[in-house]
């Protein structure tokens, strides 16, 4: 046993030596220093891994939502397009007529269906009628809206049989994009 008291003793010592330099101030500075920049590190390393997690499930929350935006978001456009679709499915450009006066068109266009095409088109049947684009060598279009599409559709036939219009060249575009040449 003498060998485990001295080993007590040893550690009594070193106890007593390690005291008398914690007495001293400088290494106590040092040490409350040392150990502050550690807490601190440690605190600023878990306080960043935690704003991190939040700001993460946040942003994944924000994601989720924008992409149920972006799809409900397109889904709205789709369903405007076809709706605007239908609502084009009663018109009609004519393209080459003479320039136009605003208050004229309609009378131009009435003037083209009644007498060039031999129909009975009243002015009943078409709901607006105006002149669209620019003029080009004197000659412009027309877009008539009609009220019903059976109305439409009998006058685009009309149209588009290459042996009703004689000489008059017209261009005719059922949809507002695609346009036929009739002459």
């Amino acid at each position: 046993m003498p060998s485990e008291t001295r080993t007590e003793a040893e550690k009594k010592k070193f106890i007593k030596s390690i005291m008398v330099v914690l007495k001293e101030e400088d290494v106590v500075s040092l040490f409350i220093e040392k150990f502050s920049q550690e807490v601190e590190r440690i605190v600023n390393k878990k306080f960043s891994q935690e704003v991190e997690r939040i700001v993460n499930k946040k942003f994944d929350v924000y994601d989720k939502k924008i992409r149920t935006l972006e799809e409900q978001n397109k889904m709205l456009s789709d369903k405007i397009e076809l709706a605007e679709q239908y609502s084009r499915r009663n018109n009609l450009r004519i393209n080459g007529f003479e320039t136009v006066n605003q208050d004229d068109a309609e009378k131009k266009v009435l003037r083209l269906f009644n007498e060039k095409l031999q129909l009975t088109t009243t002015q009943s049947e078409i709901d607006r009628c105006h002149a669209v684009g620019p003029v080009y060598d004197g000659k412009q279009a027309l877009m008539v809206k009609f009220v019903n599409y059976k109305s439409r559709k009998s006058i685009a036939v009309m149209l588009l049989d290459p042996y009703t219009m004689e000489s008059k060249l017209l261009w005719l575009s059922l949809s507002t994009t695609n346009p036929v040449r009739v002459s």
